[in-house]
């Protein structure tokens, strides 16, 4: 059985590990959120939600424990969805002179389901839909407003797919907004 929306062809396999993601991502988030309000982090940047911008636009949720943090993204796009799970090891300032910007890396992985296509001659062939799981990397910088609970954050984000569409997507780069609160 196939599920029809105007933009995305989901079978029902797939509509069930997605919907199996998304709780899975969102109990972690609560998860993380209780023990934070229980005093068992102390976290230096706190914790941030918003919106990432770009190919893999979506919405983010980034806590920081000291100096590594967990970031979570919900893929929202018109031809692809689905949630990646990330651990920045490293998240460092780049200058004492400008508190507030960090940078940071990251690894991590993902579950996706997306629209495989190709170009022909005269337009684009719809081959269906693709669920990939894979691993991720994150290389960006991080920019948290003094005085204001907002942050920007830039990054590159390589991911390779190893199962269903097997390939390296090298283009992901985003630029997320924040509302962050301690």
């Amino acid at each position: 059985m196939r599920y029809k929306c105007r933009y995305l062809f989901i079978n029902t396999n797939t509509m069930k590990k997605l919907i199996a993601s998304i709780t899975m991502f969102s109990l972690v988030a609560l998860l993380h959120l209780q023990v934070q309000a229980q005093g068992g982090y102390k976290s230096s940047g706190g914790t941030s939600a918003g919106l990432r911008l770009g190919p893999d636009a979506g919405i983010t949720l980034k806590h920081h424990a000291g100096s590594a943090a967990y970031e979570g993204i919900l893929h929202l796009s018109d031809w692809f969805q689905g949630i990646t799970v990330l651990y920045h090891f490293f998240h460092k300032p780049i200058t004492a002179d400008l508190p507030g910007l960090d940078w940071y890396a990251g690894a991590g992985g993902h579950l996706w389901n997306y629209r495989a296509n190709y170009r022909t001659r005269p337009g684009w062939v719809e081959l269906g839909s693709v669920t990939g799981i894979g691993v991720d990397f994150a290389l960006g910088a991080q920019y948290n407003f003094p005085g204001a609970p907002i942050n920007l954050s830039l990054d590159w984000k390589p991911a390779l797919n190893i199962i269903g569409g097997t390939g390296m997507a090298f283009s992901s780069t985003g630029l997320s907004v924040r509302y962050r609160w301690r």
